[in-house]
């Protein structure tokens, strides 16, 4: 699976940028310009960064961002990811060194990255518990949350629900609700 860097970091990069120059022309003789143009030029540098970023894909054998390749033997822990959108996820490697996933995309398509890291990760501890155990805990807890009860839900409200009933003895003394249309468009 391929993961791009999302367009929306582009459109806010440039609007940026072009919102430095604008205040660099028009402030161009003040002095208190040149804080909030640094401000805007950062923020404009940033985003176009997250947007350069190189496409991260996913492999069964190992997670290719650009032109690196990190074999899922390698990562040793999958941390939680410190941001959401952009996705910052640490990750610790064999050698204990550090490394930073970083993907400027939509939270859905963050939350699909992170899912599959941590499926693929299969030697890794993941928010510090097993591979395994952190499956199975997961397990647990979607279980816990389907579980389903005998208790019943009201749907309608009593007022709709006299209504129905009315509809019903209607219906059942009838035979059919439409029958007096459908008798007099056939005459």
């Amino acid at each position: 699976m391929r993961y791009l860097p999302a367009v929306f970091y582009l459109r806010v990069g440039l609007v940026l940028a072009c919102l430095a120059a604008l205040i660099l022309l028009v402030g161009r003789y003040t002095l208190g310009v040149l804080p909030v143009f640094l401000l805007v030029a950062a923020a404009a540098v940033s985003v176009l960064y997250l947007f350069l970023r190189a496409p991260i894909e996913v492999h069964d054998s190992h997670l290719q961002v650009g032109r690196r390749i990190i074999p899922w033997e390698s990562v040793s822990h999958v941390w939680s990811p410190s941001l959401q959108a952009p996705l910052v996820l640490p990750l610790t490697l064999d050698s204990e060194r550090s490394y930073v996933l970083m993907y400027p995309g939509s939270r859905e398509s963050a939350r699909k990255l992170l899912h599959q890291v941590r499926r693929h990760a299969r030697f890794a501890l993941i928010d510090g518990l097993p591979y395994r155990q952190y499956w199975d805990e997961d397990l647990e807890n979607f279980r816990d949350r389907c579980l389903v009860t005998d208790q019943q839900w009201n749907v309608l409200s009593e007022e709709d629900e006299q209504e129905v009933e009315q509809l019903f003895k209607k219906l059942r003394n009838e035979g059919s609700l439409h029958r007096q249309e459908s008798e007099g468009q056939s005459s």
